[in-house]
């Protein structure tokens, strides 16, 4: 996690991005550069990084009105899950359509652990697909008294 804080702190300060490549690269043999660093491993990539970085949802989340499905792995290192659970309770304007679901053994992926090279429908969350499936079909119905 040291190289990925230092990768983002240097995306952000717009550090020049070959050279930062350069020194991602000197972490090729670890086993956890494909996990860290596999999407990052391009020019253009880093700038989508630095976008993702500057975004702050909480600027946006008062404005949606669209139903919300969010879904959080119980077992990401990277989302804390309850402070996110909460902010949007806060934030989302009220909308019986909302649907926020935890899947304890998933990661930030939402997959469960059990090997790479498994399809991803057998490395999903048990549950996930059925009620995002379910989700998606009483969230897309019209509200009493609307056409479309």
């Amino acid at each position: 996690m040291a190289w990925v804080e230092e990768r983002t702190r240097r995306v952000i300060a717009g550090d020049d991005l070959g050279s930062m490549l350069a020194s991602q690269r000197a972490y090729l043999d670890r086993p956890w550069y494909t996990a860290a660093c596999e999407f990052y491993d391009r020019p253009e990539m880093l700038p989508l990084l630095a976008r993702i970085f500057a975004f702050d949802p909480a600027t946006v989340l008062p404005d949606v009105r669209c139903p919300v499905f969010a879904a959080f792995g119980g077992a990401d290192d990277s989302v804390p899950v309850p402070p996110s659970i909460q902010a949007l309770t806060a934030l989302l304007a009220p909308n019986s359509r909302h649907a926020l679901a935890v899947y304890p053994q998933a990661d930030h992926g939402i997959c469960v652990p059990g090997g790479p090279g498994r399809p991803l429908s057998e490395r999903l969350a048990p549950g996930f697909v059925a009620t995002l499936t379910a989700w998606l079909s009483t969230s897309q119905a019209a509200p009493a008294g609307r056409h479309h």
